[in-house]
């Protein structure tokens, strides 16, 4: 996850043993990134039917992209996409995957499309990776994508208080009423440093282990208990709700904006000064 430093080592406590990890393709060709920025289609707000989306492409050497996934992010509350366009293009050059990030609004009533905390919105996310991905490759074409398909294979990533939408559409995907909807095409999904409010009333858990029972893992890159992860409670529900596999990290002396830092310089310094100081190598 990082390299073996010691401000990122892992505390033993989060983990549990597994004898199966996934790790990405270290010879996977990819030389580059192409970004572009669109509109996506994904109704829930109270006035707009349309997200911003800003598209990562892993490129070959030749500039074709031969990407192996998609990627899902989605950004944590009142922040938008732009703050994670450094892990977006890392995600993508180093897993080989197209990496689409949509920018929803953090509140319920909103007039710039889709929310974070809507049930519709987390649903129609949950449709728009389902058989039908004409939407979806409707937004990438726009942003650059020369393909005529996207590829099936993908993972749904969130930090913070992208909260429980990752596992809520994942959750949902999972109990798509179409026959042609393929489990098999989900691969699970991953936090940084995920908070839900569904740790406090169950429905995390519940997400969670609906996703196990499927055999969709729920992995955490968490930091340390701090205010701006709800001390540690998504983790702590995971690691009570998963007991017998693997669930994540936690980094030593991380800051809940582990992963956000890489846009600028100045970003970095107002992000690190309003959280805490991100170790090296986290």
């Amino acid at each position: 996850v990082a390299p073996k430093t010691a401000a990122s080592t892992t505390e033993p406590s989060a983990l549990v043993a597994n004898s199966s990890v996934l790790l990405p393709n270290g010879s996977n060709g990819v030389t580059g990134v192409q970004i572009g920025h669109s509109r996506l289609e994904l109704p829930g707000a109270f006035i707009g039917q349309t997200v911003a989306a800003d598209w990562y492409f892993p490129t070959q050497a030749d500039g074709t992209v031969d990407a192996q996934g998609v990627i899902w992010l989605q950004h944590g509350f009142g922040a938008t996409n732009t703050f994670y366009s450094a892990l977006a293009q890392n995600l993508a050059k180093q897993t080989n995957s197209i990496v689409v990030a949509p920018t929803l609004s953090s509140i319920p009533i909103t007039f710039s499309g889709g929310c974070l905390t809507c049930e519709l919105t987390q649903e129609d996310a949950a449709a728009l990776l389902g058989p039908n991905r004409a939407t979806l490759l409707a937004s990438a074409t726009a942003a650059g994508f020369s393909g005529t398909a996207l590829p099936e294979k993908f993972v749904l990533t969130r930090h913070s208080a992208g909260g429980g939408f990752a596992t809520a559409v994942a959750d949902d995907y999972l109990e798509g009423n179409d026959a042609q909807y393929d489990p098999n095409d989900l691969i699970g999904v991953i936090m940084f440093d995920g908070v839900s409010n569904g740790s406090l009333d169950g429905s995390f858990a519940n997400q969670v282990a609906a996703l196990a029972a499927a055999n969709k893992p729920v992995y955490q890159i968490a930091a340390p208990a701090q205010s701006w992860n709800l001390f540690g409670a998504t983790t702590n529900v995971l690691a009570a709700t998963v007991t017998d596999q693997f669930i994540g990290v936690v980094l030593q002396g991380g800051s809940h904006v582990d992963s956000m830092l890489g846009v600028n310089p100045l970003f970095d310094f107002v992000l690190q000064l309003v959280t805490k100081a991100v170790p090296a190598g986290n």
